[in-house]
């Protein structure tokens, strides 16, 4: 198997998520999965079903947003992770997403191209736990996603 290793910025992320959604689309190979669309697209709660980057750990808050940095966005990002470390909820920062992927099935390509959808709709910082993210959440929904989707 091939192995593409993509780390990318947070301003290159959208860029390379809609190539490789035009790619599949005009090579024909892009084809959606009925059987995977409501498990991805439909939920009951304010956070979208995403891929999680690697190196993610299970029932960890993934906080992707500028590092060391004054910007608004950056310092947001800080106290999140401030508070939920405070809360007793694993928390880091990053900001480079890296994602393998080799012989991608026809889920697998919805589910990459629903996350940069995701991903390219959304203001830092995102917070992603367990397959879910949002864009610019509060403690009290991060912990509160965090508790529902522990495993």
């Amino acid at each position: 198997m091939k192995k593409f290793d993509f780390v990318f910025n947070l301003a290159l992320l959208a860029l390379l998520f809609s190539f490789l959604a035009h790619v599949s689309y005009n090579n024909g190979q892009f084809r959606l999965s009925k059987s995977v669309l409501p498990e991805l697209v439909k939920n009951d709660n304010p956070f979208s079903a995403v891929l999680m980057p690697e190196g993610a750990k299970q029932n960890e808050v993934i906080i992707f947003a500028p590092l060391n940095c004054s910007s608004r966005e950056a310092k947001m990002a800080e106290r999140l992770e401030k508070e939920l470390n405070a809360a007793g909820v694993p928390a880091r920062r990053i900001n480079n997403f890296s994602l393998s992927v080799g012989n991608m099935t026809q889920d697998q390509r919805v589910a990459l191209e629903v996350t940069g959808n995701f991903l390219n709709a959304s203001k830092p910082p995102v917070v992603l736990i367990n397959g879910f993210g949002k864009s610019q959440p509060t403690t009290e929904e991060i912990v509160a996603m965090y508790k529902n989707s522990r495993r």
